[in-house]
């Protein structure tokens, strides 16, 4: 279960990044833009399988691309395709070449908008929003699932979207098309959702689409519930954001971030008390 809001940090030094506020425009990034190499990268593996298990998955692909074929028309279709699969997997490029199809594939199929759980986080303000120069923005996690499926015509919330948390582990996960205790729908989600545990400060959640990879969607009033100004944001910035707030008829919440004087930590109030110690000129 998400929780009832979920941030994304920004930079309003970035005019795509401001179109956040100004426009109410998310963005479904491909894969292949991010910054960790691993990530949506951990391969689907196609060899090491068992016969039973490879004929098992042929069968099931077959009924899909197939599925008025009868019974002993079937068999053939699986039989010609596991013994091609047998001759091809003999090739030692054969594995790079199914695991570049399948990456390939990722990168152009899906789109991924990310989100934390969290706003108070020192290192995701430094390296997400500008070194704390920038902003943060909460949605209701619930609207903002609807309000995708809408944009993009889906018929049903879950028909090309989903909203998934990250994972992280220390083991290199494997993942085995044929494997028969393992769903299709559940390596791919492995695949688009492990990371490694040096990432574990993000507190990741996905919002995934599916056939609109790279898609910009505007949202509707009601999702931006919250908006929190860095601590080090310039004032300037700081009166542009509130102003362009100030257009919309909206109820947003609007917080500003604050250095504590005592600890590594950050406190949250008043956008109307900026106090020095915020000021990242201070010296």
């Amino acid at each position: 279960m998400p929780p009832r809001i979920l941030y994304k940090f920004r930079s309003w030094n970035d005019q795509n990044h401001k179109r956040l506020i100004t426009r109410r425009e998310i963005f479904f990034a491909s894969p292949r833009s991010f910054n960790d190499p691993f990530d949506c990268r951990i391969p689907i593996q196609f060899l090491g399988a068992s016969k039973p298990d490879i004929k098992r998955v042929l069968r099931e692909s077959s009924k899909k691309r197939h599925p008025n074929l009868n019974r002993e028309q079937r068999a053939r279709m699986v039989d010609r395709e596991y013994q091609d699969y047998k001759q091809r997997s003999k090739n030692p490029a054969f594995r790079d070449q199914a695991e570049e199809k399948y990456l390939n594939g990722v990168f152009s199929t899906f789109g991924v908008f990310s989100l934390s759980e969290t706003y108070d986080n020192i290192l995701l303000w430094s390296h997400y929003a500008d070194g704390h120069q920038g902003y943060c923005v909460g949605f209701d996690a619930a609207q903002l699932k609807k309000a995708v499926a809408k944009k993009l015509h889906f018929a049903s919330e879950r028909e090309r979207s989903e909203l998934l948390q990250v994972r992280y582990q220390q083991d290199y996960p494997v993942l085995n098309a044929f494997d028969a205790r393992v769903e299709p729908i559940e390596l791919l989600n492995t695949s688009l959702t492990v990371k490694s545990k040096v990432w574990q400060y993000e507190q990741e959640w996905r919002l995934i689409i599916i056939y609109a990879t790279n898609k910009t969607v505007t949202l509707p009033q009601g999702v931006i519930v919250k908006v929190i100004l860095g601590a080090w944001m310039p004032d300037e910035a700081r009166q542009a954001l509130k102003g362009e707030l100030a257009k919309k008829d909206e109820e947003i919440e609007i917080l500003q971030a604050r250095l504590r004087r005592d600890s590594f930590g950050l406190d949250f109030g008043p956008t109307d008390d900026v106090r020095l110690w915020g000021n990242r000129n201070r010296g």
